[in-house]
Formats: C-alpha cells, sequence, structure tokens
C-alpha cells in the first residue's frame, strides 16, 4: 500500500510539472502571438504607406501620373460599360508658363515651393468630381466629371488666375 502511495504521490508532482510546463508553454505562446500580431499590424501599415508612397507625387502631395492613368482607366471602362451615369469627363492639360527661368535663376529649391503653392491652390479650387494629377516637371493634369463645357472653361479659367497670382519668394514676386 506504501508503494501505491508513493506512486500516487510521484504521478501527482509529475501532473503538476506537467500543468506547470504546459501554463509556461501556453504563456510562451500567447507572448509570441502578441508579438505576431503587432509585427503583423506593423507591416500592415507599412504596406499602406508603400501604396501611398506609389500613388502620390512626393513633392505636391498629390496623385503621381502612374495613379492618374490608372484612374483614367478605370474611368473610362466604367462609361464604355455603361456603369457610370451619362456625365462628360474633361481633361486638362496644364503646363507653368516661365517655370523654366524659375529654376535656372532661383534653383531648384525655389521651383519646388512654388511646384508646392500651385498645386494646392489647384486643390482649392477643384471640387467633387475633379482629380488633380502632378504630370510631370511644372506639368498637371486634371480629370473633371463635368455637365457641360461651360462648366470646364470656367474651371480652366479659375486654375489660370490661381496660377498667376504671385508668389512671394524672399521679399519678390514669382
Amino acid at each position: 500500500r506504501s508503494q501505491l502511495l508513493m506512486l500516487r504521490e510521484a504521478l501527482l508532482d509529475l501532473h503538476k510539472a506537467l500543468l506547470e510546463a504546459n501554463q509556461g508553454l501556453e504563456s510562451k505562446v500567447s507572448a509570441r502571438t502578441d508579438e505576431l500580431v503587432k509585427e503583423i499590424r506593423e507591416r500592415e501599415r507599412y504596406e499602406v504607406e508603400l501604396c501611398r508612397i506609389a500613388a502620390t507625387d512626393s513633392l505636391t502631395g498629390l496623385c503621381n501620373r502612374a495613379t492618374m492613368m490608372d484612374w483614367l482607366a478605370g474611368r473610362l471602362a466604367e462609361f464604355a460599360n455603361h456603369r457610370a451615369a451619362p456625365r462628360r469627363l474633361a481633361i486638362l492639360f496644364i503646363d507653368l508658363d516661365k517655370f523654366k527661368e524659375v529654376n535656372d535663376v532661383r534653383g531648384h529649391h525655389a521651383g519646388d515651393q512654388v511646384l508646392q503653392v500651385v498645386a494646392a491652390r489647384f486643390k482649392e479650387r477643384l471640387g467633387r468630381g475633379s482629380v488633380l494629377a502632378r504630370w510631370g516637371g511644372d506639368e498637371f493634369l486634371v480629370a473633371l466629371e463635368i455637365a457641360d463645357h461651360d462648366q470646364t472653361i470656367a474651371v480652366s479659367e479659375r486654375l489660370r488666375e490661381s496660377a498667376r497670382v504671385p508668389i512671394e519668394m524672399e521679399g519678390e514676386h514669382v
């Protein structure tokens, strides 16, 4: 009988040791799971940021050429498949006059500032149903979903006037 008691105590000790080991393993698994969840969330944030960077012009914060091309292709496909409302799509190509002179005389930093200010002005003057992109260099592309030709003219005039407003730089107007 004493051997049975000793065996029982040994089994209870073994059971207790297994429970403690199991709890230790569960704790480690839980901690590692938390680490992995954190890593996954961090990678997801990086992925979102990389997508934003890939779609955006780094200087102006506007859509870049590739993003605009994708948007236009998708919009035109919707029009072709009659999935979009029967509206018109106007494309405005804007090239800044005398921009090369700003870069040549004042340097590229000044040219960058001009692009940033003009981009912000354009963005302010465009409403819903429009997409603004920096096409490259001193070129911008605007896609407008419009009702009529007069609306296109009005928007293009607003943009032209906003680009003509002098930009103050080091006490001078550019």
